[in-house]
């Protein structure tokens, strides 16, 4: 009867918790993004704390302090170089003249309209080109340019005020490295206190590798990537790398969403220059960069990051991967490592006597 009284109040503390969490969902994120950027700026903070002014060390805040503006001075940076770059896309995609592509076009566009008109995709009465035409015209009525303007002025005061909170929290993680570990304390009982060190301890360091290997991939794949299209002479290397080292925070399927961003922007801005270039060479020397730079990531960067950062097995974290997929889409993608780590650590600590536990969790 005790056991059942205990599960009326557990169960909705439980989901009281859970309600706050989704009401309060903004705030968590960015919670969630500043204890990222904690743990991996965590170690240049460490190593500052180390340089001697006179016989004192530097204090903890001013060492957090400049390392939160070395996180602002690398974004900031990365803003003024990448924006500038997208700009120069949209202009030249925008400068593309449609009517004498389509005119140098024409025979091959005739023959994919005969065989859609032959495979009764499109009507005999319909063409291609006003298929087209017709399906721009109808985006645009949809779309009310009122609406986008205010949305866009919505969403910068959301960022900035996002922005602020991210920066403020995370000045705080990392001037006091305990103070995550604090708030988690306070909210576990007292007779579980010594798990919860081991389970934080454990996870910090192991999550801390993790990002930090997920950031070196990115990078890795950047340069890769750039490499790759400037050999082939794409234009617009850099933007379509710079695309496609990010997308690589999607296990699997980010590779995929790259390629395909980077053949579309990489024939949009051939053609821009030259009207007359063979549109499926450039796709199929952007596809064989990509495949290139997969192969890489998957054989050497990857086992490198993931299996080793994580203590776990390239065919476990795949399985984990395709689960939290499932559930959670793309989301759960890019969080099911991070959130598997913590919850194998967790499975340690309190789920010892089981053989099954006991395997999975025996390089930890």
């Amino acid at each position: 009867m005790q056991k059942w009284n205990r599960l009326f109040i557990i169960i909705p503390v439980l989901l009281l918790v859970i309600y706050l969490l989704w009401f309060f969902s903004n705030i968590v994120f960015y919670v969630l993004i500043s204890l990222v950027l904690a743990f991996i700026s965590r170690p240049l903070v460490k190593n500052l704390n180390r340089i001697k002014i006179g016989k004192r060390h530097l204090p903890n805040g001013i060492s957090a302090l400049l390392t939160l503006l070395l996180i602002l001075f690398v974004f900031v940076s990365l803003a003024h170089f990448i924006i500038p770059v997208i700009t120069s896309q949209a202009n030249l995609i925008s400068g593309i003249d449609l009517q004498k592509i389509a005119q140098y076009y024409k025979e091959p566009i005739n023959s994919i309209e005969s065989f859609l008109k032959n495979y009764g995709v499109i009507s005999n009465h319909q063409t291609l080109e006003g298929m087209i035409s017709a399906r721009i015209m109808q985006l645009l009525h949809v779309i009310n340019f009122s609406e986008v303007v205010s949305y866009g002025l919505t969403f910068m005061g959301s960022f900035l005020i996002g922005t602020f909170a991210v920066l403020f929290i995370t000045f705080f993680f990392l001037k006091d490295d305990q103070l995550f570990p604090e708030i988690v304390l306070l909210m576990t009982p007292l007779k579980y206190h010594d798990e919860a060190n081991r389970i934080l301890e454990a996870s910090g360091k192991l999550i801390t590798r993790y990002l930090l290997g997920v950031l070196i991939e990115i990078i890795s794949m950047t340069i890769l990537l750039f490499a790759g299209l400037s050999i082939v002479g794409i234009k617009s290397a850099f933007l379509i790398a710079f695309i496609g080292g990010l997308l690589v925070v999607i296990p699997y399927v980010g590779f995929m969403i790259g390629a395909l961003l980077g053949i579309l922007l990489g024939i949009t801005s051939g053609l821009s220059a030259n009207m007359t270039i063979d549109i499926a060479k450039v796709a199929i020397e952007i596809l064989c960069v990509f495949g290139v730079s997969k192969i890489i990531d998957d054989f050497v960067l990857q086992p490198l990051i993931y299996a080793n950062s994580v203590k776990a097995h390239p065919l476990e974290i795949f399985l984990v991967i395709m689960i939290a997929g499932s559930i959670a889409g793309v989301s759960g993608m890019v969080l099911a490592i991070p959130v598997y780590t913590f919850l194998r650590i967790v499975a340690k600590e309190f789920l010892t006597k089981s053989r099954f536990i006991a395997k999975l969790t025996e390089n930890l």
